[in-house]
């Protein structure tokens, strides 16, 4: 039996089993025939919310950019009394090092979306595009003389991450290669006092 449900409920659990879906590992499964038999409704009642796979995919990742976003924001306030750019670098290592299967499912969901016909691209394309965020600057500039620079070579850094850890067989030690290269990769910025 189909359980009746809100259109905002609905639309808000077909969100939350996308994303579960995506993290358990199915993001190469993502139509909405796929999306819709997870969810346990069929594929026009899926377009009666989402009508596109497009439109649901840019739905969950804005979800849970915003979901990770507070969670790590939250965590760095907690812990640092004035938190440091690498505080923060340190604190979003740890937050999805605690969760390894989701964190490689998006990466390699996003891996796929640089494809432009891929659903996602246009997303990760223009996330791509306002990265870092203000508060990121903002340390950066508080930390460093060329926070310019600093950001650019973290972006670099944390891309060629993702990408290496993509390619391991076994779930990744996220902790010991970030720390394997953290220091010697931005230990050369001059620091402001």
């Amino acid at each position: 039996m189909v359980r009746r449900l809100q259109p905002e409920q609905r639309r808000a659990e077909i969100i939350r089993l996308t994303r579960e879906m995506i993290a358990t590992g199915a993001a190469h499964e993502l139509t909405l025939r796929s999306i819709a038999r997870y969810c346990g409704m069929s594929a026009p009642g899926l377009m009666h919310h989402f009508p596109t796979v497009k439109e649901l995919l840019e739905t969950v990742l804005r979800q849970r950019d915003d979901d990770d976003m507070t969670a790590i924001r939250s965590t760095l306030v907690r812990d640092y009394e004035r938190p440091t750019l690498l505080d923060l670098a340190d604190t979003v290592v740890r937050y999805y090092a605690a969760r390894p299967t989701e964190t490689r499912s998006f990466d390699a969901l996003e891996a796929r979306a640089v494809v432009p016909e891929h659903p996602a691209h246009e997303f990760f394309a223009s996330y791509r595009a306002v990265q870092p965020l203000e508060f990121t600057k903002q340390l950066a500039a508080q930390d460093y003389r060329d926070p310019e620079s600093v950001l650019r070579v973290l972006g670099v850094v944390a891309d060629g991450l993702r990408a290496q850890w993509l390619r391991e067989t076994e779930t990744p030690n996220y902790w010991d290669d970030w720390s394997a290269v953290r220091d010697h990769s931005l230990g050369h910025f001059e620091r402001r006092a």
